[in-house]
């Protein structure tokens, strides 16, 4: 939601995606971290909705002293093969 913000989505049809907007991560699920460490780059022309994409990117991380199992990316595959 936090990307939709910037521009990098979209709600309905008729909304327009910016490809310059987005957001990027840098440490992954389960990396250690400390204090300064740099969470991720926010993009976007809407600079109005940068506080506010901040706020739900905040929401949206849990950090944890504890070490997080890592996630499995992958569910399963889809085979057009028969």
């Amino acid at each position: 939601m936090a990307s939709l913000e910037l521009g990098a989505g979209r709600l309905t049809m008729t909304d327009k995606i910016d490809p310059k907007a987005g957001i990027i991560f840098y440490p992954k699920i389960g990396d250690k971290i400390t204090k300064g460490t740099l969470i991720a780059d926010i993009f976007t022309d809407k600079k109005e909705k940068i506080d506010e994409a901040k706020q739900k990117m905040i929401y949206a991380i849990k950090l944890s002293r504890e070490k997080t199992k890592p996630v499995k990316l992958i569910h399963s595959i889809i085979s057009s093969e028969r």
